[in-house]
């Protein structure tokens, strides 16, 4: 008697546990899961530029702008020790597209160009994705290092795409 009762408590109590988190994924924002956009990306890039001139990149920057803060402060650490300074100046937006459209535009890429704090030029792809707590967060948090990334679902590669555009 008590075991059947014990099972049907549990049943009841399954059933509505899947109907809560039924309710929890209605409820949630649509915008928890829109695409990134360049303005996205371009707002992300802004506050890079902004934390890296006036404090550096530190625990701090690492946690709000990127992706992976080990990748970030391991970046930052090769940064220093090249010389690298955090750009005095904004970059140059050389491109500006969406990553991997066929993903549902869960990325965007931002072709960057641009000097260093020592006067040393750079190109970067700076990529957003939503990263922690679904924020907009950036692959290359480190911009002014140069960093390529190439993507097998669009068209042509981001060096052919940059080529063209400077033609």
């Amino acid at each position: 008697m008590h075991t059947t009762r014990r099972t049907a408590a549990a049943i009841v109590t399954a059933v509505g546990l899947a109907g809560l988190g039924a309710v929890g994924l209605w409820m949630v924002p649509e915008d928890d899961f829109a695409p990134i956009t360049e303005e996205h990306a371009v707002a992300l890039l802004d506050t890079a530029i902004h934390r890296a001139q006036s404090q550096g990149v530190d625990d701090e920057y690492c946690r709000q702008i990127a992706a992976s803060q080990l990748f970030c402060r391991s970046k930052a650490a090769e940064a220093y020790r090249e010389g690298r300074l955090p750009p005095r100046t904004a970059p140059e937006i050389v491109a500006s597209r969406p990553l991997n459209p066929s993903y549902g535009g869960q990325q965007w890429i931002l072709r960057l160009a641009g000097d260093d704090g020592a006067g040393n030029p750079y190109t970067t792809d700076f990529v957003v994705l939503r990263g922690e707590g679904n924020r907009p967060q950036t692959m290359a948090p480190v911009f002014w290092l140069g960093q390529l990334f190439v993507s097998n679902a669009t068209t042509a590669s981001p060096t052919e795409e940059l080529a063209s555009q400077r033609r």
